[in-house]
């Protein structure tokens, strides 16, 4: 059976990968042989986010890229516990698959929460109705006696993929450290077409 130019060319490729004990080859790409030198490099983003989700919620004080997990803060009691099981791919930031809180806790639910000022004026910079989401969903929080620490689960709606690393940072910002359950979502629109971004969350204590 003739082989064509390519063929043989490939079948060569191969010979000499082997021989220079699997070293990678550009050849093989063609192949369909992955090629590490190839494959472009993570990200920062990226390589933050599974740094982040690399420590386990049950330890102190574990780095996690952009954060910092503190599960029990100094001088608190803590009644929210993080669930990142290790048989599931960890989360790709500062967050946690799951959160529950103890039986006898104090639950607050919080509507969702807008980017406006306290004299109704909504401003048209996205990052700026993002502060102003996240501050007064704190505000709420602070009303019923309690901080970030009690946030059991976040869900941020977001009108513009350009909008996820802005709002991402606010959010872990805001958490500082206590990496809780949390969604994040783009979708098409909100109740008013000038508003770019909501928060809602459940809190315990």
């Amino acid at each position: 059976m003739l082989m064509s130019v390519d063929s043989i060319r490939r079948a060569i490729t191969l010979v000499i990968c082997i021989g220079a004990a699997l070293l990678t080859c550009p050849g093989l790409a063609a192949a369909g042989e992955p090629m590490s030198s190839s494959a472009p490099p993570p990200s920062q983003d990226s390589a933050n986010d599974r740094q982040a989700a690399s420590g386990g919620p049950e330890s102190s004080s574990v780095k996690r890229g952009p954060c910092q997990m503190n599960p029990k803060r100094k001088g608190t009691e803590m009644s929210i516990k993080l669930h990142n099981p290790a048989t599931i791919a960890p989360p790709f930031s500062c967050y946690s698959h799951g959160a529950s809180a103890s039986g006898n806790a104090r639950w607050l639910y919080i509507s969702g929460q807008i980017g406006v000022t306290p004299d109704g004026v909504v401003p048209d910079d996205p990052e700026e109705q993002i502060r102003l989401a996240w501050e007064n969903l704190i505000a709420v929080l602070n009303d019923a006696g309690m901080t970030v620490d009690d946030l059991v689960k976040v869900d941020g709606f977001i009108t513009r993929p350009d909008m996820v690393s802005a709002y991402r940072k606010e959010r872990e910002r805001r958490f500082s450290g206590h990496a809780t359950a949390t969604t994040m979502v783009i979708v098409a629109g909100l109740a008013e077409p000038n508003l770019l971004v909501e928060v809602q969350a459940v809190a315990a204590r």
